[in-house]
């Protein structure tokens, strides 16, 4: 949550620290961040990959045919399953012995 809310700043400094173990010193020094460094990383990589998908996701263009949706997909018909025949219940011990 501190990397979402606080995310303009600690990019920044990690974007202008050599490696992101100095960034974390840093962050830490400046009371930005509360947590341990391997969450830090891990959630800084999350945090990371997710911001620029939101950037590529977002259209380029505000004209109204790129903010269309697109047309639902239609299913196909199905095949009619074909009629049950010659199927019957044995009832007596010679018709089950006959279907086996």
């Amino acid at each position: 949550m501190e990397l979402v809310t606080n995310y303009a700043q600690i990019k920044t400094i990690v974007d202008s620290s050599p490696s992101l173990k100095s960034a974390f010193a840093r962050l830490q020094a400046e009371g930005l961040i509360t947590v341990k460094y391997d969450a830090f990383a891990k959630s800084w990589k999350k945090v990371q990959a997710k911001q620029t998908e939101e950037v590529v996701t977002t259209p380029l263009t505000e004209s109204p045919a790129c903010n269309q949706l697109p047309a639902a997909k239609q299913d196909k018909a199905r095949k009619p399953l074909p009629e049950i025949t010659k199927f019957t219940v044995p009832t007596g011990s010679d018709g089950v012995r006959d279907q086996w």
